[in-house]
């Protein structure tokens, strides 16, 4: 199997944050780190299963780039347009539920570690279910929603 180099970088790159991020910080002054990033994921899980385009890249920031096993790198426009063509197949619906494994925060920056796990149906017969294994980083804006910056997907199914 060959990585492409955009995927090695943006690897690197999040190995890197985590690293910093995992230096001793405290908490965010309310102590809600975890319930804040569970509420982010899953209003966007809600959005992606109910075909929400403009919830679904509410999440992600303009200058959102991802890194995906056997693809080539994709800036947040690419991002849009797979989640359109997506959400146009009428014949399918999906569902997500996902497992936020680790959090690491230093203020405007965060690195969570996820899984996603997905079930695909086809005119409402189950076809396919899929597990992703991910990192995202994430960086506040600047109204103070958290919004993915890079995205890292460590499997080859299903990528908008």
């Amino acid at each position: 199997m060959s990585f492409n180099c955009d995927f090695v970088r943006s690897l690197m790159l999040c190995t890197c944050l985590v690293g910093a991020l995992a230096l001793p910080v405290a908490a965010d002054s309310t102590g809600n780190d975890a319930k804040s990033f569970d509420k982010l994921y899953a209003d966007w899980t809600k959005s992606f299963n109910q075909k929400d385009m403009a919830g679904t890249m509410s999440i992600f920031a303009p200058e959102c780039e991802a890194a995906l096993p056997d693809a080539n790198h994709k800036t947040f426009d690419q991002i849009t347009a797979g989640f359109k063509k997506l959400f146009a197949d009428k014949s399918k619906s999906f569902k997500y539920t996902y497992d936020v494994l680790h959090i690491w925060h230093s203020g405007d920056l965060a690195a969570v570690r996820i899984t996603w796990h997905l079930s695909t149906y086809e005119n409402g017969k189950l076809i396919d279910k899929n597990d992703e294994l991910g990192m995202d980083v994430l960086q506040r804006n600047k109204k103070g929603a958290w919004q993915i910056v890079n995205w890292v997907a460590f499997s080859d199914k299903l990528h908008p």
